[in-house]
């Protein structure tokens, strides 16, 4: 009878012992399915982020400028314009990211279908992590090239004949994370300057 209980109690005992192991290893399968959902919905939101970020670049510098500025004040004026208002949406919005920005200013060349970069700035500002990587440069899509001669811009973008856009693209960084990459959004607006082609010397 005492050879009985003890097994008993010894079963007993083991059972209580794979219980626990199986809450803590359910506990540790939940923080883990937990942290990713979690980084999902910040990866989410840090797409969304980038896109609003690259709306408001090119839409901000889309505006007229003030007129009377010569060629090369003009063009002073938008690159600092460009560099704060990078700095201003990088405090605001990404903060410890990595992010490079570019603006360009594209032209469409009269009677051919060649687009030309009349203008562009690049601002590429650190946050708490490593130095810039994947986001070296701000262009992640073999759509647009603003570094080439011609221009490229997505295939069904049009443009009419001395048509200018402002072009903007944005790279965030995201890294210590377990979706950690960049992140990518570009934004193409109608310049509502009429005249800023001429001003910036196109012909």
């Amino acid at each position: 009878m005492k050879w009985k209980n003890a097994s008993l109690k010894n079963y007993l005992c083991d059972r209580r012992g794979v219980a626990s192991i199986e809450s803590a290893l359910g506990t540790v399968v939940m923080i883990a399915v937990s942290l990713v959902a979690l980084d999902l919905y910040r990866l989410a939101g840090a797409q969304t982020t980038t896109i609003h970020v690259a709306v408001s670049l090119a839409d901000t510098v889309s505006r007229e400028e003030p007129p009377g500025l010569t060629e090369a004040e003009l063009r002073q004026k938008m690159n600092a314009f460009v560099q704060s208002l990078s700095e201003l949406l990088h405090e605001e919005q990404f903060p410890t990211a990595n992010a490079n920005f570019v603006v360009a200013a594209v032209y469409k060349d009269p009677g051919s279908a060649s687009l030309t970069a009349l203008w562009s700035k690049e601002v590429a500002l650190l946050g708490t992590t490593d130095p810039l990587t994947s986001c070296e440069s701000a262009n992640q899509t073999n759509e647009i090239k603003l570094d080439t001669d011609p221009v490229a811009l997505p295939a069904e973008f049009t443009m009419a004949d001395r048509e200018t856009v402002i072009v903007a693209e944005v790279c965030v960084e995201r890294t210590g994370t377990a979706f950690s990459g960049e992140v990518y959004a570009h934004y193409i607006v109608p310049s509502r300057d009429d005249n800023l082609a001429t001003r910036l010397g196109a012909t």
